[in-house]
């Protein structure tokens, strides 16, 4: 007695990569959602621990928009989100205190001390 048995395979096929699509893509966005949601908690702790002054027109400080965020992306394949300092602006403060740094003077050098 002989069985012959033959599965067709070709649906499964393209339901799995499918599947790997939308996988990527949700562990993608929520890693965004929870990023976004460190950002705003970090930004809400710097507005009680900081006195900030706000910028005329936008409403809030320069410096809270200083903590930015690098998002995850299926399509670009990253698995992560980084929130981060942003440290272009060469004068900013924050940038420094985050390695534990001290301040030092821009013009010549010298701070002046009360």
């Amino acid at each position: 007695m002989q069985i012959n048995v033959q599965f067709d395979t070709s649906g499964w096929d393209l339901k799995v990569a499918r599947e790997q699509k939308r996988l990527a893509y949700n562990v993608a966005e929520a890693l965004n959602k929870t990023a976004l949601t460190a950002q705003a908690n970090v930004r809400a702790h710097m507005t009680q621990v900081f006195h900030l002054r706000a910028v005329a027109g936008q409403g809030r400080s320069w410096l809270l928009d200083r903590v930015k965020l690098a998002f995850a992306s299926a399509s670009k394949n990253l698995a992560f989100a980084e929130l981060y300092v942003d440290q272009s602006k060469k004068r900013l403060l924050l940038a420094g205190y985050e390695d534990g740094a001290l301040r030092t003077g821009f013009v010549g050098q010298n701070v002046a001390i009360p």
